[in-house]
């Protein structure tokens, strides 16, 4: 009976150490975790709200939105910073930071595990309006092929077709309610209040057509004044300082509108004010019964709902070593700290992250010790 239980204990004894061994052995690669100063293009502090978008061959691999005036992220422990994880990251991979959608000066390398400083200063002028949501997207087309990438934040896609095969290229999507730059919207129209900025590392040139869509949904229209038969999509030219309508049509069963151009921009939904009828005759121009017009109404066109990828979020891992970039100074220690509502924000993994390996081990282990169990005391 001695010897048996000597047995048992030993057993209880690997069992404990055996799991631990394995949940201390995660998968996939562990976060960089970044913070520093953001400026804009002529040296002023990023306002509070820019958001900040790591980005690995066009792929959103983290982003953070500024809560301090000219800085993202902190050097304390334990306080939030830029995350960048993606399962399939490894050492070297090239990462481009984007601020509200333009593209940062500064760039830097993955290293898992570890905190590094790197201020950020906009490479173009930053939008005066904040926006709503920030993405990148990963885009490779092939020549005289029609690709389409959906902004997965931003309810906005655009389906290109170049004059050359591309590969690991960038496009960028930011949505605004309200036009980026102020830019005036004309008394003849109304805004569906659905704006976007779109920019990629594709130039003009080697860009065939792009088909812009961009969704709304009914509270968008439910004000007063829009006619939802004639929204359409517009862009900004910045020569003429005038928004200009695309070719394309609206959806309105499906709540989406498309335009066709040859380039990035600044797009909006434009539609033309409704009119309301006034009863009575006099003047001319009027209707058959002798009053005014009625609204504009358009054709409506049809076109499918584009595909939603869904993107990886990461728990930051604590007592994680320092570097800096090349010309910064290094803060020592600390854990990047987890923004709040992403996952692992209170720390600590739950029930329903446990890796099914560690759950199979521990089933065997346990029905090891049972079988030993039976076997000796048969014994």
């Amino acid at each position: 009976m001695q010897r048996t239980t000597h047995t048992l204990a030993l057993l209880l004894a690997l069992a404990v150490l055996t799991v631990p061994a394995v949940a201390e052995d995660p998968s996939g690669p562990v976060p960089h975790a970044f913070y520093g100063t953001l400026l804009d293009s002529d040296g002023t502090a990023a306002p509070v709200g820019t958001i900040v978008v790591a980005s690995v061959r066009g792929q959103n691999v983290g982003s953070i939105t500024v809560t301090t005036a000219g800085e993202y992220g902190n050097a304390a422990d334990g306080a939030a910073k830029l995350i960048v994880w993606n399962n399939a990251l490894v050492t070297g991979d090239p990462i481009t930071f984007y601020i509200d959608g333009v593209r940062a000066a500064e760039t830097a390398s993955f290293e898992a595990e570890m905190v590094t400083r790197l201020n950020l200063t906009a490479s173009a002028p930053l939008p005066k309006e904040q926006p709503g949501e920030s993405t990148t997207e990963p885009v490779s087309p092939k020549q005289g092929q029609e690709t389409t990438v959906t902004g997965n934040a931003t309810g906005t896609s655009v389906t290109i077709t170049t004059t050359v095969d591309l590969t690991d290229e960038t496009i960028a999507f930011t949505a605004f309610e309200e036009p980026p730059d102020n830019q005036a919207v004309p008394s003849t129209l109304a805004s569906v209040g659905r704006y976007a900025e779109i920019t990629s590392t594709i130039s003009n040139n080697q860009i065939q057509s792009v088909t812009i869509r961009i969704f709304y949904t009914d509270a968008d229209i439910a004000a007063a004044g829009i006619d939802e038969a004639s929204i359409r999509v517009y862009w900004w030219n910045p020569t003429a300082q005038v928004w200009e309508q695309l070719p394309g049509g609206v959806d309105t069963a499906q709540n989406v509108a498309w335009g066709t151009t040859s380039h990035f921009s600044t797009f909006a939904l434009l539609s033309v004010k409704a009119v309301t009828p006034t009863p009575g005759g006099g003047g001319g121009g009027g209707s058959a019964a002798g009053g005014a017009a009625g609204p504009i109404v358009y054709p409506t066109d049809t076109f499918g709902t584009p595909t939603v990828t869904p993107t990886v979020t990461a728990t930051m891992p604590t007592n994680i070593p320092t570097t800096a970039a090349p010309g910064e100074t290094v803060v020592p220690g600390g854990a990047a700290g987890q923004q709040p509502g992403e996952p692992g924000a209170s720390g600590g993994q739950t029930g329903e992250e446990l890796p099914m390996a560690i759950i199979a081990i521990a089933v065997l282990v346990i029905a090891g010790i049972a079988a030993a169990f039976f076997f000796l005391k048969k014994q």
